[in-house]
C-alpha cells in the first residue's frame, strides 16, 4: 500500500478526471508537455507538508496540495478560471460525513492562487496554480493508512 499522501493525490486525480474542460488530461506531475494537444489540462501534486504530534501516537499532517490548470492561447484566463471552478466543485463535492476524498482527508482549505502567462512563446500558454491545505491523520509508524 502507498503513503497516504500518494493516495490523496490519486484520489484527487480520479475526482478531477472526466470533468468537462480537461476530460482525461489530469496528471500526477509538476509539469506537462507544452503543446496544444495536451491543454487544457491539470497537474496534481503536493509541494510541501508539515506535521504535528496528535494524541495517542497520532500525527496531524497538513499537505499543501497544488492543482495547476494549464491552458493555451489568448483565452488563458477564461479557460483557467473554468478549469479551476470545475475542479473546486468536484473536490469539495467529495464530502461525506465530514471527510473528503473517500475518507482520507479531514479538511480541505483553499489557501490561494497564482498564475503565470507566457505570451512571448511560439504558442502562448499559461498556468493557474491553485493551492489547498489538506489535513489528514496517520498513526506514528503507519503512513499508509489515514485515521
Amino acid at each position: 500500500m502507498s503513503h497516504v499522501r500518494q493516495q490523496i493525490r490519486e484520489a484527487v486525480r480520479d475526482t478531477l478526471t472526466g470533468l468537462p474542460t480537461c476530460g482525461s488530461r489530469v496528471y500526477l506531475s509538476r509539469s506537462v508537455p507544452v503543446d496544444d494537444g495536451a491543454m487544457p489540462c491539470m497537474c496534481v501534486y503536493v509541494k510541501s507538508e508539515s506535521s504535528t504530534a496528535g494524541t495517542l501516537r497520532g500525527r496531524r499532517n497538513h499537505a499543501d496540495l497544488v492543482i495547476d490548470a494549464w491552458a493555451a492561447g489568448a483565452t488563458f484566463d477564461a479557460v483557467a478560471d473554468l478549469v479551476q471552478a470545475e475542479a473546486e466543485a468536484a473536490l469539495f463535492g467529495t464530502s461525506d460525513a465530514g471527510r473528503y476524498l473517500g475518507g482520507a482527508v479531514l479538511d480541505i482549505e483553499h489557501t490561494g492562487c497564482d498564475s503565470q502567462y507566457i505570451g512571448n512563446a511560439e504558442k502562448p500558454y499559461g498556468v493557474r496554480r491553485e493551492e489547498y491545505r489538506v489535513l489528514y491523520i496517520t498513526e506514528d509508524g503507519n503512513a499508509q493508512e489515514a485515521k
